[in-house]
């Protein structure tokens, strides 16, 4: 059994929230992966409260300042010749405020794409049942060679994506795009 993140206290000026920004001219290049800033107003009304914590474990980690990254999941099934499948990543990313009242965990994304569109869905916290949910629908496009990166778009939060929020957020609410690097490591997964 994994032993609980160690919470942080948010301690960065709002402008510094994690969240996407152009890659720094001197930032090394990012590694294969799924980046996403998640919401940028959701990240802001995190860091502006007096307890506001977050966490990032278990393959997830932030880059480039802004942006959090989930490692490749060597069980993805997405064919970047067809760029149909499943791209799975890993990574555990908590966030509380409010004395534990504001809890989300995004954990695990699953990215599933036939013909341009998109699900992202996320690991159901341990018991619950199902074992994921869909967080968001999604446009996916490609961002150069197909074996290279995908953009995603349009992300917009289904109903449960709206209850992971509290409903603070209505079901077709917005969140930031994300972006998907294939490395060796996916597209070996893939078969390309």
């Amino acid at each position: 059994m994994a032993a609980e993140p160690a919470e942080q206290p948010v301690t960065a000026p709002v402008d510094e929230a994690p969240g996407p920004a152009a890659p720094e001219q001197d930032a090394p290049p990012l590694e294969p992966g799924l980046m996403w800033g998640i919401k940028l107003a959701f990240l802001r009304y995190i860091f502006g409260q007096s307890d506001g914590r977050y966490s990032v474990t278990d393959g997830a980690e932030v880059v480039n300042g802004r942006m959090i990254r989930f490692v490749p999941d060597p069980e993805t099934t997405f064919d970047p010749a067809t760029g149909t499948g499943v791209l799975k990543f890993k990574g555990d990313v908590r966030f509380s405020a409010h004395h534990g009242f504001l809890f989300v965990r995004i954990a695990d994304p699953w990215l599933t794409v036939e013909n341009g569109a998109g699900t992202l869905s996320l690991a159901a916290s341990p018991g619950e049942s199902p074992d994921r949910f869909p967080l968001a629908t999604i446009n996916v496009s490609p961002a150069g060679p197909p074996d290279g990166a995908y953009v995603g778009h349009n992300v917009a939060l289904t109903e449960q994506g709206s209850e992971l929020f509290n409903e603070v957020y209505p079901p077709g609410e917005r969140f930031d795009d994300l972006i998907v690097l294939l490395g060796s490591a996916s597209a070996a997964a893939g078969g390309g």
